[in-house]
């Protein structure tokens, strides 16, 4: 079992990160008008992209097929993290930034390499922690 170093900490990053109905009824209005949008890549994307052997097309995906699991909102942008099974099988986390001008995509991944963070089905998140702030007991 894991156990939070820094459970002040992880109680913020639950409280900035969520999903309210009206922003998961209001997604698929999103997704088909991002249809239309160009997204730029974070360089953080495509490092992790080569890393964890994701595609364009994979992340494009997850974008236009995918379920939103967490929302934050601020002044400058809105962020998503969405969840999709891949035709393949393989499930990922997309999120993406977008705010007036700009939509970006910040990182992809495949949360089975985190099963700490998430439930069975990797919809919900357990823990905010980052491996390095988790002991084994």
């Amino acid at each position: 079992m894991f156990v939070c170093k820094e459970p002040i900490g992880c109680a913020s990053k639950r409280r900035i990160w969520g999903a309210a109905p009206e922003q998961i009824a209001g997604f698929s209005r999103l997704q088909n008008a991002w249809k239309f949008a160009t997204f730029e890549l974070d360089p953080h994307v495509v490092r992790r992209q080569r890393e964890r052997g994701i595609s364009r097309a994979d992340i494009r995906y997850v974008l236009f097929h995918g379920r939103l699991l967490e929302f934050q909102q601020n002044a400058l942008y809105r962020r998503a993290r969405i969840m999709s099974r891949l035709p393949a099988g393989r499930i990922l986390h997309v999120i993406v930034e977008w705010g007036h001008d700009t939509h970006r995509v910040i990182t992809a991944m495949d949360p089975a390499s985190r099963p700490w963070q998430w439930n069975e089905d990797y919809t919900q998140r357990l823990h905010w922690c980052v491996k390095n702030h988790l002991d084994d007991d």
